[in-house]
């Protein structure tokens, strides 16, 4: 059975974003709000044990969901063809502030987590070009 959950991680209140997952999440929702990022790992990983959800989709607090987004996400998230299904953007800027032609993508295995605060940048593989 097909019941996904959108857990949104929320230290800022950005009311656009707030108003877009309103308008275009139409599935369950979860707020982690004031919390630090070592703080809601912890409490997303406790929702995830004491729910039962079938797919659990995590969006920051920054990200305006658009309606075509959010149904791509549940639609592909519906096949089951991968146990996980991902989403990025590209948040490398230049010196002068504009987007890189690098991704932030990782391809391959992420790296193994050598303390709580997850891999450093220097553990990844070389960005790739987004073509």
């Amino acid at each position: 059975m097909f019941d996904p959950v959108l857990m949104i991680m929320q230290p800022r209140q950005i009311e656009v974003v707030i108003d877009s997952i309103k308008d275009n999440v139409k599935i369950p929702k979860v707020w982690f709000k004031a919390y630090t990022e070592p703080e809601v790992m912890e409490e997303m990983n406790e929702f995830v044990k004491k729910t039962n959800y079938s797919h659990y989709i995590i969006v920051g607090d920054d990200a305006i969901v658009y309606k075509k987004a959010i149904d791509t996400v549940l639609k592909y998230g519906k096949m089951e063809k991968y146990e996980v299904f991902t989403g990025w953007m590209n948040m490398h800027l230049t010196p002068n502030g504009e987007y890189s032609p690098e991704s932030t993508i990782c391809l391959g295995w992420i790296p193994e987590w050598k303390d709580f605060e997850g891999p450093v940048r220097s553990e990844y593989p070389q960005w790739q070009p987004m073509s």
